[in-house]
């Protein structure tokens, strides 16, 4: 068998887990929007963070200016979050995102590239 033949085995979860962190990203973009329009004051105690394409007027966007998501945020809400409640949900759907592509995207990724350099090096040794 051709080696060829197993490049989907690497390429059609790639495509899925890209698909999932394009969505991740556009979602953020939509939440800090919606932040800095409607709640001035959390969107600069986050220190002015920009999106994935969205940025502030007068800002450009670029990957260090990205909002980070924090790590203690997995497990509690932050305390700005009180100040708006109306951001819960998206706030939620954001950190099921985050979890999603750190816990199930990336580890899929990973694996794949392991097994098809696994099978690469098995057909090589034939």
């Amino acid at each position: 068998m051709k080696l060829q033949y197993f490049l989907p085995i690497i390429i059609v979860p790639w495509l899925w887990c890209f698909s999932r962190l394009v969505k991740h990203h556009r979602l953020k973009d939509s939440f800090l929007k919606e932040v800095y329009t409607n709640h001035r004051d959390i969107w600069e105690s986050l220190g002015r963070p920009c999106g994935w394409q969205w940025s502030a007027p007068g800002r450009i966007a670029h990957p260090f200016a990205m909002f980070s998501f924090r790590w203690e945020w997995l497990r509690r809400d932050p305390d700005w979050l009180l100040r708006a409640p109306e951001l819960r949900d998206r706030f939620h759907q954001l950190r099921d995102g985050f979890r999603d592509w750190n816990y199930r995207s990336m580890p899929i990724m990973v694996a794949t590239a392991l097994l098809f350099f696994a099978i690469a090096a098995f057909m090589e040794r034939q």
